[in-house]
């Protein structure tokens, strides 16, 4: 039976308004790394809803790993604060965003479509002039 994917974690690690789509966007990790890739991505997506709802200063570790469902040592086996969460989290989903951007880019060379309107979405293309 195959692993489940990260992004396919329970609705239960976010608020009742569901995981913010940027953390939700975050890429699964390699399956060698999976089982600490999950608790990093738990707490990432916790910290989100977290941040979200209190803002960065009212933002404690407890609350996150309740947020997380996870304890205390889950958080200091991957972070030393949550300076150092909020830099991994963010350098993660710039990673992932900037792969996904190569990806479409790549993707739209190869296609028909050429021209300032070929990276839009088929919905879209020609509504901008």
């Amino acid at each position: 039976m195959a692993e489940p994917a990260i992004s396919d974690l329970p609705a239960s690690v976010g608020s009742a308004s569901g995981v913010p789509p940027e953390a939700a966007a975050l890429p699964d990790p390699p399956a060698e790394t999976r089982p600490l890739a999950a608790e990093t991505l738990r707490l990432y997506r916790a910290d989100w809803v977290v941040l979200r709802r209190n803002g960065y200063a009212n933002a404690g570790i407890t609350e996150i790993l309740g947020e997380a469902g996870l304890g205390t040592r889950a958080f200091y086996r991957h972070f030393d604060s949550k300076d150092e969460l909020l830099v991994s989290m963010f350098a993660e989903n710039a990673s992932a965003t900037a792969r996904r951007l190569a990806d479409h880019v790549e993707d739209v060379g190869r296609g028909p479509a050429r021209g300032p309107h070929a990276v839009a979405r088929p919905e879209h293309r020609g509504q901008h002039r």
